[in-house]
């Protein structure tokens, strides 16, 4: 077996593997992929001395041949196949034709470290501060890990042409949108994904964005369809706008963007379009709020996924429309009442309404009788406040007494005419026909009520005498509480009892 590869041996294969450590001019060197690549020019090089690396796929005693090239590269007799782990050879030979066509006849051969070992010891010689060893040594790890279908390999040369973009990054002062721009293409041009691209991408628009903003005149729009066109998912509508990540992103937008996955990313950005969105139409509303109501349809339908936003412009014009409500018509209040029910705002509209009203009770003196009709209905059936409404009613029938259409509301809200004013029908019936009947409605007792009148007034006596003399009966009823006596007398033959005094009742010993 092979004996172990010393680490001199690999430094001499990295010195060999390096474009700064080539041979000769007469000698051309080429990786496989290189190789693979220029095949139209092979037929040109006959007799040239080549030498080639790369993985060997088959190794037979007089000949072998390279994984992903389907030339033969015919060996001499003397040579062995190599043994060790690595499958990675050198070879140097001369490309011969003849009438079976082109091969390639192998002078000497060499054993090579593996891929990954040869690209770990090249990586730990990169310097600290300059990219540009980086980014060759990434393309050569990428372009080899793709044409080997490598993944792991493949994945070594991408991390390696990041590192290199960060770097670039580092070295810089002053980190500006059209840099960081320059390094988004970059990404690209070395063959990178997204992955690594969009990191870039997005923290040159946030830098965009904190320019618009601070500017006299932001432009929104071109920075919106920047978003839509620079960063995926930038018009991918969300289903909700909460989140312990939405959250992060709001304080950290560039750490949390660089932090998360790609389906994250993407909802993310359209987070990030909604911001600009949301302040473009903030920036748009007028102070008033009067043009809410065009911008919130306007906003539905570029951010459909942002509902508190179009709610909130219409809100403004709702209040303008409050404020404004003095102008408006009777079914434009209603509307607007009813708009704020609909928002789950019942106090809202009774306060368009009320104001509304108000407003309106104000210009009722130079007011028709159906003016006072209606408001006064309005009054009662919008806000449910019959007070008002009796007095609105009654005020329009005060002006107009002969108006049947006040009249016949104010009857059915239970007034009626007592003498030219119009009263509550109760308070009419409950007024006191006699003196008799004011005294026992007020509580008071007065010579010539019955019993029944006193009791109404002082309810039941604590105690009671009766005396019958030839010609009357006497009755005392005694009320220790009020400190009263009170003396019913009844004449015979003339009827029935009948306060005939009322006296203090002497203290009880």
């Amino acid at each position: 077996m092979m004996p172990r590869i010393s680490i001199s041996v690999l430094l001499l294969a990295v010195m060999a593997a390096s474009p700064s450590a080539l041979s000769a001019a007469e000698i051309r060197e080429y990786s496989i992929p290189e190789f693979v690549a220029a095949k139209a020019q092979w037929s040109r090089w006959t007799g040239d001395t080549i030498r080639v690396e790369g993985r060997y796929r088959s190794f037979s005693p007089n000949a072998m041949q390279f994984q992903k090239c389907d030339l033969f590269f015919y060996l001499p007799r003397d040579i062995n196949r190599p043994l060790g782990r690595s499958r990675t050879l050198e070879v140097t030979g001369q490309l011969k034709e003849d009438r079976n066509g082109l091969s390639f006849r192998v002078d000497s051969l060499r054993l090579l470290p593996e891929d990954n070992e040869l690209f770990h010891l090249r990586r730990r010689t990169l310097p600290e501060e300059d990219p540009n060893p980086w980014y060759e040594l990434g393309k050569q790890t990428l372009q080899r890990g793709r044409f080997y279908e490598d993944a792991l390999l493949a994945k070594l040369g991408e991390e390696t042409l990041a590192d290199g973009l960060q770097i670039e990054k580092g070295r810089r002062k002053n980190v500006d949108a059209k840099f960081l721009q320059s390094l988004a293409s970059k990404a690209a041009q070395l063959g990178l994904d997204d992955d690594v691209r969009l990191p870039y991408v997005h923290e040159a628009l946030r830098q965009q964005w904190q320019e618009q903003k601070t500017s006299d005149e932001p432009d929104y729009i071109s920075l919106r369809k920047k978003l839509s066109s620079d960063l995926p998912g930038a018009a991918m509508l969300l289903t909700s706008l909460t989140g312990k990540r939405f959250d992060d992103y709001r304080r950290s937008p560039t750490e949390t963007f660089n932090k998360s996955t790609s389906h994250a990313r993407k909802q993310l950005s359209r987070l990030f379009y909604l911001e600009v969105a949301r302040a473009e139409y903030q920036h748009k509303l007028k102070p008033s709020g009067s043009n809410g109501d065009t911008l919130a349809a306007e906003y539905a339908r570029i951010a459909p996924d942002d509902i508190a936003t179009s709610e909130y412009l219409r809100q403004q014009a709702l209040l303008f429309r409050t404020e404004n409500i003095g102008d408006a018509t009777r079914s434009e209040v209603y509307a607007l009442a009813a708009e704020y029910r609909k928002k789950n705002e019942p106090d809202m509209a009774q306060t368009a309404l009320r104001t509304w009203l108000d407003r309106k009770r104000q210009r009722l003196n130079n007011a028709g009788p159906a003016d006072y009709l209606q408001t006064a209905s309005d009054y009662a059936e919008w806000l449910g406040d019959r007070p008002e409404a009796e007095q609105i009613a009654l005020a329009g029938l005060k002006r107009y007494p002969l108006d049947r259409a006040l009249q016949a509301q104010l009857s059915r809200w239970g007034y009626a005419d007592d003498d030219g004013e119009w009263k509550p029908a109760s308070e009419i019936a409950a007024r006191p026909r006699s003196d008799m009947e004011a005294a026992v409605q007020a509580g008071r007792i007065v010579t010539g009520m019955a019993p029944e009148q006193v009791i109404s007034s002082l309810g039941a006596p604590r105690t009671m005498t009766r005396i019958a003399f030839r010609d009357k009966t006497m009755l005392t009823w005694n009320y220790p509480e009020a400190k009263l006596a009170i003396r019913f007398e009844q004449r015979h033959h003339q009827g029935d009892f009948e306060v005939s005094s009322i006296d203090a009742l002497p203290p009880s010993r």
